[in-house]
């Protein structure tokens, strides 16, 4: 009930989940929903659904998300934004191996202006 889920098979998303990065995500997911679980310590269906519903919004899960929204097509400003904010809290060694200390507003900045220059 709990597990890092993709939005759809065809977006690539369960393939990523099997990769050595989406296991890494899938292990941080678990362990974020066990503290969310240790918190509330829900007994009745209701609360059971409340820890549920907070899992979707945990970073993983919205990394997921965005992560095959960007298979479909390109993402909005404030979407790739985010999309790299999470990667850089999720996986910090390898953001910073290729990002240095480039912040995710500032990628996010270099691509706009890319994409105007293309136009």
């Amino acid at each position: 009930m709990f597990r890092l889920r993709p939005v759809s098979k065809d977006w690539g998303g369960s393939e990523f989940l099997k990769s050595e990065a989406g296991k890494m995500l899938e292990q941080q997911h678990w362990l974020e929903v066990n503290k969310l679980l240790a918190k509330t310590k829900p007994k009745i269906k209701e609360e059971i659904m409340e820890v549920y519903k907070k899992s979707l919004e945990l970073p993983q899960q919205k990394f997921i998300v965005l992560y095959e929204a960007s298979a479909r097509g390109p993402l909005n400003p404030k979407a790739f934004q985010e999309y790299f904010s999470l990667f850089k809290q999720l996986f910090p060694k390898h953001y910073k191996s290729i990002y240095g200390k480039t912040t995710p507003a500032q990628i996010t900045a270099r691509c706009q202006r890319q994409m105007k220059g293309a136009r």
